[in-house]
């Protein structure tokens, strides 16, 4: 069987989200949709660790260069009403969207080791879109190196939101 998870990175959106458009032409029996509240870009003190006794201890979300917040209430609520939208729209297709909190590369590792203890997967594929930012571009590093470890194929899609192309 092949299952690809599909990291949401800042592509919320259905109508032209460049995954979800190569899933409609893909051979997948099973696709995960997964976002990771990270703590590159939200502050996620206060959130409860595994095993709920403890609350993470993840310092402010600051930007490398200027050290200002990457995220202030606005743009939580807006991150908060897409993921509620996406999530909707997936429930809608019959699938739904995983949310965790923590680095990319841990929470996909994660996930990949308990999915391969409950099922016997053939081919495990994660599919994300490419971001051009420093801080992105290091995690995707990160993400790239931990599959390769686990035997498992990453596919980057080209996301047209920008202005950068390459």
């Amino acid at each position: 069987m092949r299952l690809v998870i599909a990291l949401m990175r800042h592509d919320l959106r259905l109508a032209d989200n460049p995954i979800i458009n190569a899933l409609s032409h893909a051979e997948v029996q099973h696709f995960i949709p997964l976002f990771v509240c990270r703590p590159l870009h939200l502050d996620i003190q206060g959130f409860v660790k595994d095993g709920g006794e403890k609350k993470s201890s993840t310092s402010i979300a600051r930007s490398r260069v200027g050290k200002f917040r990457r995220c202030g209430s606005l743009r939580a609520q807006f991150l908060v009403e897409s993921l509620w939208d996406i999530k909707s729209g997936l429930r809608g297709l019959g699938s739904d969207l995983v949310i965790r909190v923590g680095d990319s590369s841990d929470v996909l590792k994660t996930m990949m080791e308990g999915l391969r203890k409950q099922h016997e997967y053939a081919d495990m594929e994660i599919w994300f879109t490419k971001e051009f930012a420093s801080e992105e571009v290091e995690e995707e590093k990160m993400i790239k190196k931990m599959a390769s470890w686990q035997n498992v194929a990453c596919r980057v899609f080209d996301d047209e939101s920008t202005l950068i192309h390459r």
